[in-house]
């Protein structure tokens, strides 16, 4: 019998490591020490997103590498993680763009709300059994609390015994809705937790609450593990069907269990006493939290298996919180228009108001929201994954040394990156600002094709054409220049076309024209991080007053919170999900035409 050949791998600067079989590449091993590279293409060594620098025993440079690899990147000792195969120890040195979500918490839009949360903590003083009352424990539970309520788990039965017998009868009842979800000894009245999740594809944002009240104790983020599997929604829909759902799921799931840890260990708080958590995301990501196949949202008609809101066991789905724990997940409105979405209209979109407003969240798939005159269109637009920093020659999601800002300043190139770290890479932010610079200065024409002019001597031949340099191997954090080709250009004036068009069509079917907008609203990171003037330059919001366009931040995160405070919100969740009116695009005959329409750039006033 031959013996596996086994081979530990250690990732700095985490110092994580896995111990993996020969031949495994080290992707794999990055997915067994729970390390978040990117893939945007799932490690099939086409998107060349995986650069790590690696030393040890290694397997030949295939020809991936040799296709994405420049020659100084070898010379300093870069591989593709997807395709670098392990023959003997190996030390990986993970660059900070891969490692580590940007973790600033996004602001939150929450307004004063009065707690009217689902749990309630009780605390009853019990009559102790004698022979003269030998009510079961349960029958005397039901007589102190005087109001209905189901067993709840049988995990929670389980811990009636000892626990009002430890305590004298001196207990706190814990009803979730109108299950009884734990019973703990003596008065633990004043703490009292839940969670809110925006489960997003890239990111993952947690918010830790004191349900008494109302106050936010804690937040955090990270990067969602799922991306060692492939960035974007489609590869991710595609390894699912192929047999990789369960390890989707456990990716998900423990994304959100690091997270809970992370809020209440900031908080001072016991994850036991987390007594629900509410959930918003994308139906993709609804879906594979659950262990639900998502096949059926990637190919038309695009149906997903449901849409409604959910309340299940936190047990069942195996989150680290309190056993008999609820956990809530928000409604969608189709297979690409999600919870998210939803959340995002219950924290930035009061019923009461009757502008006539459009929300777009900016992502791999941008959705976008109508609103005024008494209806709501949506519609999700395949933007690509441009803005996370995918197919970009030197693209990266928004971490700490992410080129955020691009100004030219007689004539010279001026870059912002995040944290004023050495640049490490050009985020979805910076690639808007960098080329609405270009378009103010004559450098790209409406067509988005680089352009000299007199005096100018910015550009130079690269690996895909002509290049801007933003910053040298010398200056970069990297090693690596880091620059804007004619190639990353052509991908922005795509997923601009891709909004475009989508807003646009919503407009037709309203009957309602641009001018008539009367506020923007950009949903998520880009919310924060794009300058508005810069997004108007480029197309990707109508062109409006800068003051009419407004950043609302996390508001999934923020609608996801105010689900989990007040009861009232989710009902209005579920109103806000009825009410959308869904446009397909790919059946809408209009779209071609007007993404025909929106490939230029607008003219510079």
């Amino acid at each position: 019998m031959i013996r596996e050949q086994l081979h530990r791998i250690v990732f700095q600067p985490a110092a994580r490591s896995a111990t993996c079989s020969e031949g495994s590449s080290i992707l794999e091993a990055a997915r067994r020490a729970a390390v978040p590279l990117a893939s945007v293409c799932g490690g099939k060594g086409t998107c060349g997103k995986c650069k790590v620098k690696a030393s040890g025993s290694l397997g030949p440079l295939t020809t991936q590498e040799l296709g994405h690899l420049r020659p100084e990147e070898i010379q300093a000792g870069y591989r593709l993680a997807c395709q670098a195969q392990v023959q003997g120890a190996v030390e990986v040195e993970v660059p900070f763009t891969a490692d580590v979500a940007y973790k600033t918490a996004l602001p939150l839009l929450l307004s004063g709300l009065e707690p009217q949360p689902n749990v309630r903590k009780l605390y009853l003083d019990l009559p102790q059994p004698s022979l003269e009352d030998q009510r079961p424990d349960l029958e005397r539970l039901r007589a102190a609390l005087d109001c209905p309520f189901e067993t709840g788990s049988l995990y929670t039965l389980r811990q009636f015994p000892a626990v009002l017998r430890q305590a004298e009868w001196h207990v706190t009842a814990v009803l979730v809705g109108d299950h009884l979800a734990a019973l703990e000894g003596g008065d633990s009245r004043d703490r009292c937790y839940g969670i809110a999740f925006d489960l997003g594809t890239t990111t993952v944002a947690a918010y830790l609450v004191d349900l008494n009240s109302g106050q936010l104790l804690s937040a955090a983020a990270s990067t969602n593990r799922q991306t060692t599997y492939g960035t974007d929604v489609m590869t991710r829909i595609e390894r699912a069907h192929a047999g990789g759902l369960v390890e989707l799921r456990r990716a998900a799931r423990e994304t959100l269990n690091e997270l809970i840890l992370e809020v209440c260990r900031d908080a001072g708080a016991s994850p036991r006493q987390v007594y629900e958590a509410v959930l918003a995301g994308n139906t993709c990501m609804a879906h594979l939290f659950l262990g639900i196949d998502p096949h059926s949202i990637g190919v038309a008609p695009y149906v997903p298996t449901l849409v409604e809101a959910l309340d299940l066991p936190a047990r069942e789905l195996g989150l680290d919180m309190a056993e008999g724990g609820n956990v809530h997940l928000l409604p969608a409105v189709a297979g690409f228009v999600g919870a998210d979405t939803v959340a995002d209209l219950l924290a930035a979109a009061p019923a009461d108001d009757s502008r006539v407003r459009l929300l777009i969240d900016l992502g791999t798939n941008a959705e976008m929201v109508l609103m005024g005159r008494g209806r709501m269109l949506a519609c999700a637009a395949a933007a690509g994954p441009a803005f996370e920093g995918a197919r970009i020659s030197c693209g990266m999601r928004a971490a700490p040394g992410a080129i955020d800002r691009v100004e030219m300043v007689d004539g010279r190139v001026k870059v912002h990156t995040l944290d004023d770290r050495p640049a490490l890479g050009l985020a979805g932010s910076g690639l808007i600002s960098a080329v609405a610079s270009l378009r103010r200065e004559g450098f790209i024409n409406r067509r988005g094709r680089l352009q000299g002019k007199a005096g100018a001597e910015l550009f130079a031949s690269g690996q895909w054409g002509p290049e801007l340099l933003l910053a040298s191997a010398s200056e970069s954090g990297s090693g690596r220049a880091i620059v804007l080709s004619q190639h990353d250009i052509s991908e922005l004036l795509l997923a601009k076309a891709a909004i475009e068009a989508g807003f646009k069509v919503l407009l037709q079917e309203s009957g309602i024209a641009v001018q008539a907008i009367e506020e923007v609203l950009i949903a998520g990171a880009f919310g924060n991080y794009v300058d508005k003037l810069d997004a108007i330059t480029v197309g990707l919001i109508p062109s409006l007053p800068a003051e009419q366009v407004k950043g609302v931040g996390n508001a999934a995160g923020a609608g996801a919170v105010l689900a989990l405070l007040a009861l009232e919100k989710r009902r209005r969740a579920q109103e806000i999900a009825r009410q959308i009116e869904y446009v397909e695009l790919s059946a809408h005959l209009g779209f071609h035409e007007e993404f025909i329409q929106a490939m230029s750039f607008p003219e510079i006033a």
